[in-house]
C-alpha cells in the first residue's frame, strides 16, 4: 500500500511526513527551545519569541502549548519581492523596536527555503539592539545551511509542499501532515 494522499485544487499530493514524525520534531525543538529560555533566564534575559506570518503560526503555536507558561510572543508578516537579481523585503507589521530592545529574540517559521527571508529578518534584528537572535524552523531544504536552534526536516530542494503551515495558494496550511505535490510523470 502506497502512501497517504490528498487533493488540492485539483492536484495530488501524498504524505511525506505524518503526524508522528512532525510531532517529533516539535518536542525536540521544544527541548532546545527550553533549555535556550533557561539559559538566558539565567542571565536575567528575556526572550522574545517572533514569529513569521503566516507559514510560522501553527509551528509556533504546536511549541507554545509544550511550555505552559506565559511567554512574550509578537508576530512579523513580511513579503518579499523579486527584482531580477535582487531580493527587496517589504515590511507589512513587525513589532515596536522598544518591545525587542536587550532582549534575545527567537525567530520562528516553518520553513527555510533560500533562507533569504531568515537571513534578513536576523541582519534586521542585530541593527535592533537585541541581545542575541536565534531561529527555529520546522523544515529545510536539502543544502540549506542556515543556522538554526533545531534539527529541522529535510524537503527535497524541488518539492512542493504543504501543511503544517505550509499552503497551496491559501490551502492545506492547517493539515498536520506534510505533504508533497506528486510530479506528472
Amino acid at each position: 500500500m502506497g502512501r497517504k494522499q490528498i487533493v488540492i485544487q485539483g492536484e495530488v499530493y501524498e504524505c511525506l511526513f505524518d503526524e508522528q514524525r512532525v510531532e517529533s520534531v516539535v518536542r525536540s525543538t521544544y527541548k532546545g527551545l527550553r533549555t535556550f529560555v533557561d539559559n538566558e533566564k539565567k542571565d536575567g534575559t528575556d526572550v522574545v519569541f517572533l514569529v513569521l506570518a503566516n507559514g510560522g503560526n501553527w509551528f509556533s503555536q504546536k511549541l507554545f502549548f509544550l511550555f505552559n507558561e506565559p511567554l512574550r510572543v509578537e508576530y512579523a508578516l513580511l513579503q518579499s519581492y523579486e527584482n531580477n537579481a535582487q531580493s527587496d523585503m517589504n515590511i507589512v507589521s513587525f513589532p515596536d523596536e522598544k518591545s525587542l530592545y536587550g532582549k534575545s529574540v527567537v525567530v520562528i517559521d516553518d520553513i527555510l527555503d533560500s533562507g533569504k527571508t531568515m537571513q534578513w529578518v536576523v541582519e534586521f534584528l542585530s541593527t535592533k539592539n537585541v541581545k542575541t537572535v536565534q531561529s527555529v524552523v520546522l523544515c529545510r531544504r536539502h543544502g540549506n545551511q542556515t543556522p538554526t536552534l533545531n534539527d529541522p526536516l529535510l524537503i527535497e530542494n524541488d518539492a512542493w509542499v504543504v501543511g503544517c503551515g505550509m499552503d497551496s495558494n491559501h490551502e492545506g496550511r492547517n493539515l498536520g501532515e506534510i505533504y508533497r505535490k506528486m510530479r506528472n510523470e
